[in-house]
């Protein structure tokens, strides 16, 4: 719980930060082929370099600007290996392989879909997790624990919130946070969250 709180904090502050940055640019004389870039550009591709650093997976997004304030995105994510041995995971990060679409609407009135923005968003994932089964003590009077690989797949729905930041030329980065719950399979973890630092271009 302490880590998904300070991945949170992390994409907060970054966010914050990241806005200011983009308005301080705005205030100055606009370049006329990256706003020609902001105005024009209906289509966006991003990959997630939080995702490829932190648990060695493809995480890759193509979004489709619908208008001034909306957008549609489809999302997939494969992991390259088995990341549990490395680093402390929970079930929340299970996932091996996801498919996920979503809807996003932008807050601000006069920057096109870009700012802050909330989403909703529906996915289809699978995964493998180790679940606790029992304690026992070995012929040593070894305290041991055994653990069950439980594969899964399902559908999930869910919200999130973020912050999309353009840089020049149609580059920017997107921060983004959603949580969710898996529907279908008791099997599969309840809860799932996105995590995700994109950065991407806009054509």
């Amino acid at each position: 719980m302490k880590i998904k709180l300070l991945y949170f904090s992390v994409l907060l502050l970054a966010s914050f930060h990241l806005q200011a940055q983009e308005d301080e640019d705005d205030y100055r004389v606009p370049d006329i082929e990256q706003d020609n870039v902001r105005a024009t550009g209906n289509n966006e591709l991003s990959l997630n370099a939080f995702n490829l650093i932190v648990f060695a997976a493809l995480d890759a997004s193509y979004e489709r600007i619908l208008n001034e304030n909306t957008s549609v995105e489809l999302g997939v994510f494969t992991r390259f290996k088995d990341v549990n041995d490395d680093i402390e995971t929970d079930e929340i990060f299970a996932k091996e392989f996801s498919v996920t679409g979503s809807y996003n609407w932008f807050f601000s009135e006069t920057k096109r879909a870009r700012g802050f923005y909330m989403k909703g968003f529906m996915m289809y994932s699978s995964g493998e997790y180790d679940e606790y089964i029992h304690y026992y003590y070995d012929e040593n009077g070894n305290y041991q624990e055994e653990y069950e690989g439980i594969e899964y797949s399902d559908l999930a729905i869910g919200i999130g919130v973020g912050g999309k930041f353009m840089h020049k030329k149609g580059f920017f980065t997107d921060l983004h946070f959603g949580i969710g719950r898996n529907l279908f399979n008791d099997d599969s973890p309840e809860i799932i969250a996105l995590f995700d630092v994109n950065l991407g271009f806009r054509f």
